[in-house]
């Protein structure tokens, strides 16, 4: 991305991590877990810094919609993977 700005991290819940970026049409967002177990990640628009309203996220490695409600962003991310969305207005 032109913009060149680092990934942060947002939230910390154990093993659970969530990463996001500013992206010139977006931001990135990136749901990582370290633990063994399957496990269902979500971070909220107001913890990007978003408002809620008409949010859209793409998985980056699949290219499919992903669904937000009330401006939750979730994914269930298997033991050791991550899940690496495209969240735009």
């Amino acid at each position: 991305d032109p913009l060149g700005i680092p990934g942060r991290r947002i939230l910390r819940d154990g093993e659970l991590e969530v990463f996001a970026r500013r992206l010139t049409e977006g931001h990135a967002v990136l749901l990582l877990n370290r633990g063994q177990e399957p496990a269902e990640l979500r971070v909220t628009a107001a913890e990007l810094g978003l408002a809620k309203q008409a949010l859209e996220a793409r998985d980056l490695w699949t290219g499919q919609g992903r669904s937000i409600t009330n401006g939750v962003i979730s994914a269930r991310v298997e033991g050791h993977g991550v899940a690496m969305l495209r969240v735009s207005l």
